[in-house]
Formats: C-alpha cells, sequence, structure tokens
C-alpha cells in the first residue's frame, strides 16, 4: 500500500464515522424532543394544568420552544392548548375540588389579568360582595379606592381586607376546609340583610349553554342567593327612575319621583350616595317618617329594587309598551 492510499483509506474511514456519529445524534435529538414533550406532559397533569411561563421555567425552555411543544402535544391529543398554557384532555367535566393551595399559582398570570381588571370596576361607596376563590382574592392586591365596604364569604379575604383597611363583614356559617369558604344555611340567611351594589364571584367551570358551576351544592347555594342581593337599577333615557316610588324600611319611607334631564338628584346625604352609585342622574326625592341613616339608605334600596322597566309593566298588565307609555 503506497502512501498515498493510506491516506485516502484513512479518510473513508474518518467520512464513515462522521456519518455514524451523525446518525447517532439526529436519533438522540429526536429521544431529547420526546424526553421534553414527556416532561411537559407530566408538568400538565400535576395540577391539571400549566401556564407557558410555569413551563418555561421549570423545563429551562424558550416561550416559542414551550409554544411550538404545546402545539405538537395538542396536535397528537396528549393534552389541551389553550390559551397562554395547556390542560389536560378529559378533566372539563371533574367534581373533584382541589384545595386552595393547589389551585392557587394555576394560571396565575390569567387570573392577575383578571383580578386587575375587576378590581377597577369598583367605586368610591361602593357596598361589595366578595365569593371566596384564588382570582377573587387576587383582586385586594388592585384595589385603589378606599371608600369600600365589602361582604365575604372566605376567611382569607376577610383577614387580607382587614388588614388593608376595609371595613369587612363576614358570613356566619360552616366552615369548607377545601375551598376555605363560609357556606350552609347560616351564610345564607347572613345574606337576607345585605344589598350589593357591586359582586364578585368565583367559579370552577364555565359552559357556552350551563353557564357557570361549581361541584358543591352548598357552595354553589350560597353564590346565588348573594347574587340575588345585587341591586339591578332600570334607569330611563334621562337618567332617571321609569316611574314614580315609595321605598321603605322599618320606620323610613322614601319618595323617589321621576324627573327630566337637567334636574340633577335633590336628595338627602344617605339617599344620594345610594342614587349616585345605582348610577341616576336625575331624580327628585323626599324622606319621611324615621331619619335614621342606616333605614333611610335601606328604604332607598327597597324603592329602587322595586323598580320595573316599561317592558316589564307591560307585561304584567297584559298590555304593549306604546299602551302603556300612552
Amino acid at each position: 500500500m503506497t502512501e498515498n492510499d493510506a491516506i485516502i483509506q484513512i479518510k473513508k474511514t474518518k467520512k464513515s464515522i462522521s456519518g455514524k456519529s451523525s446518525q447517532k445524534m439526529k436519533w438522540s435529538d429526536e429521544m431529547l424532543t420526546e424526553e421534553r414533550l414527556q416532561g411537559i406532559e407530566r408538568i400538565v397533569k400535576e395540577k391539571g394544568s400549566a401556564s407557558i411561563p410555569e413551563l418555561m421555567e421549570r423545563m429551562g425552555i424558550s416561550e416559542s420552544t414551550a409554544r411550538r411543544d404545546l402545539t405538537l402535544l395538542d396536535k397528537q391529543g396528549r393534552l389541551q392548548k389553550v390559551r397562554g398554557g395547556a390542560m389536560i384532555i378529559g378533566d372539563v367535566y371533574s367534581t373533584k375540588e382541589d384545595t386552595v393551595l393547589q389551585k392557587k399559582d394555576r394560571n396565575l398570570e390569567e387570573k392577575v389579568e383578571i383580578a386587575k381588571y375587576a378590581a377597577s370596576l369598583i367605586e368610591p361607596n361602593d357596598f361589595v360582595y366578595l365569593d371566596a376563590g384564588t382570582t377573587t382574592e387576587l383582586m385586594i392586591d388592585y384595589l385603589t379606592e378606599k371608600d369600600i365596604t365589602f361582604v365575604t364569604n372566605a376567611v382569607s379575604h376577610a383577614r387580607k381586607l382587614s388588614m388593608a383597611g376595609y371595613t369587612t363583614y363576614i358570613l356566619g356559617g360552616e366552615f369548607k376546609a377545601t375551598t376555605e369558604a363560609i357556606v350552609g344555611d347560616e351564610a345564607i340567611e347572613s345574606l337576607q340583610k345585605y344589598n350589593f351594589t357591586k359582586g364578585f364571584w368565583g367559579t370552577n367551570g364555565v359552559h357556552q349553554k350551563l353557564g357557570f358551576s361549581t361541584p358543591d351544592v352548598k357552595e354553589a347555594k350560597v353564590k346565588e342567593v348573594a347574587m340575588k342581593h345585587l341591586v339591578e337599577v332600570p334607569i330611563d333615557e334621562n337618567g332617571s327612575v321609569p316611574h314614580d316610588y315609595i321605598g321603605k324600611f322599618g320606620g323610613a319611607t322614601v319618595l323617589l319621583k321621576r324627573a327630566p334631564e337637567g334636574t340633577g338628584i335633590i336628595a338627602g346625604g344617605p339617599a344620594r350616595s345610594i342614587l349616585e352609585l345605582a348610577g341616576i342622574k336625575n331624580i327628585r326625592t323626599k324622606s319621611l317618617g324615621s331619619n335614621n341613616k342606616q333605614n333611610v339608605v335601606l328604604a332607598t334600596i327597597e324603592g329602587l329594587k322595586s323598580m320595573k322597566t316599561p317592558e316589564e309593566v307591560a307585561r304584567l298588565r297584559g298590555k304593549s309598551v306604546s299602551e302603556i307609555l300612552g
């Protein structure tokens, strides 16, 4: 064998080794991809869902890699890709209730955005019902107004609100350890004395046709009753009440009279605050009987709650709206 032949032989050997090495590296990359996918799948299954930032941190991968892997796992039917992360398939109708600790960091990025927006809806002098839940608890961190009163069925919320300087009432009743919420008949009875200007509720599931749901019957009932104590006030085209009405509570009586544009709110202090919160711009009122501020406020609320739209009045009388309005 000549020297040149030996050199050619060595080059061929190197090329052959190089080819094998390349093939092995390609196979290894495929294994790494599958291992990464399995790791993502495992993280999501641990808690039922996971956000992209969480996957990036725990897997040590980039955002683009996380999104690409979730798309692949979704196509393979191993996970369900959702906005901002992924969730396990087939857990949509689960009746298992996770603890607050288990749910606290789940979909945290989305919860914070919801909490910020919800907190921005609260205005001075609002009387707010704040339901138990990890998202509703986050709202407290983003409150900017101070002159607000809260009622809650969550022990953690009550503590946090009170420490932040808010007047806070907590419902009495049975303590549910899983969600740290107060539930049961006593809680429902506690709700009867309140009427709220705004309310914010937690939910376990959302369905396009069936609406909101929670797996616990007692907790669902408290939510339902609290929602019924929100004051909904019909307002006409002039920013006034649709008709005159007399509201009564205890020894207090408040006459609410419809008024035209430009009238403003003609009312005493206690009633004025409620009317402003209700969004009324023009109204005349007269307080009769007791001057007890609390009773005047509650009489005003009772009057507003009893208001009916022209459509409701027409339906009750079996007439058309045009006949009612003349």
